[in-house]
């Protein structure tokens, strides 16, 4: 059901790849064929059931050099990238993306920052009085690739990401009631 041929401007957003296990092994043949119809690569892996053990690292690791957005929680960045601080993990997961990739880092009540080459984008959160957590992370989602397909930079995407993941904690469900 994939397109063929990518049209400019579409992205394939992957989402929840790990709660996917029948298709784990898959994986890398859907990144390779995503490449190569000229698809831009979106990928948020979600937090794996089994945890970060080295398998898991090592075939998210392998996965960053296909990717052109990589959207992760700031744990999951600790995570994967064993690293001390977010900084360091940056770091780690630039050196293992496609050059000039997004690497977008969602940090709850911090807001959420983000690398795309040798540019470093921290946007805080509002306050707000948070219901649930459930949605935020797609909100967000939605936020970001809105503002990006707009044309915005970066650290207008992230803001977008940022105001819509943090109005999604404001529902239970992550939406608001009908009216």
């Amino acid at each position: 059901m994939l397109p063929r041929r990518a049209v400019p401007g579409d992205i394939a957003l992957i989402t929840g790849a790990f709660l996917y296990p029948h298709l784990l092994d898959r994986f890398d043949m859907l990144l390779a064929t995503l490449g190569e119809r000229g698809f831009a690569v979106a990928l948020d892996t979600g937090w794996p059931p089994g945890g970060w053990d080295d398998t898991t690292r090592a075939r998210l690791a392998s996965w960053l050099g296909r990717c052109d957005h990589v959207l992760l929680n700031e744990i999951e960045c600790l995570s994967l990238s064993q690293a001390a601080d977010i900084e360091e993990a940056a770091r780690w997961m630039a050196g293992r993306v496609r050059p000039g990739a997004a690497i977008i880092m969602k940090r709850g009540a911090d807001g959420a920052s983000a690398w795309i080459g040798e540019t470093a984008v921290h946007v805080p959160a509002p306050a707000v009085e948070v219901v649930d957590t459930t949605g935020a992370g797609d909100a967000f989602l939605a936020g970001f690739f809105a503002g990006f397909l707009a044309g915005r930079p970066p650290g207008g995407c992230l803001g977008e990401a940022v105001t819509a993941g943090s109005a999604a904690t404001t529902f239970f469900g992550g939406r608001p009631p009908k009216s």
